[in-house]
């Protein structure tokens, strides 16, 4: 162990603070009960954007660096419908939507890595 790990341990034990959540890969599981998650990969893994209000607006996750690279979802929402969207230069273009508490699923061939922008429209 070097000298400079050794360091950091002692420094974190002494202030509290733990390594981000995200320094890690996420799962299924690190979706937060009523959450949208989007993932990196199939099967849940890589948890890289979450959403939670439902008022009809797009997420523009394409904005935030994080478009087209969508592989699996999980809807833990119990009040919204996830209608998740392409931008084609012009508009957005449906590419799947789903219903509230719909267990995780991973994007079929065709829809993989083309998720831009996300819109959580509340149905209670």
């Amino acid at each position: 162990m070097s000298l400079f790990t050794v360091a950091a341990a002692a420094v974190l034990l002494t202030t509290g603070l733990a390594a981000p959540a995200s320094a890690r890969p996420g799962t299924w599981y690190d979706c937060p009960d009523k959450w949208f998650c989007l993932y990196d990969h199939y099967n849940g893994d890589g948890l890289f954007w979450k959403g939670i209000n439902c008022g009809g607006a797009v997420y523009n996750i394409g904005a935030q660096g994080l478009g087209d690279r969508a592989n699996s979802y999980w809807n833990r929402t119990t009040h919204a419908t996830a209608q998740m969207l392409n931008w084609t230069g012009t508009r957005w273009e449906p590419v799947e939507t789903i219903g509230p508490f719909t267990n995780g699923n991973n994007l079929s061939a065709g829809k993989i890595d083309q998720i831009d922008g996300v819109r959580l429209v509340c149905i209670i």
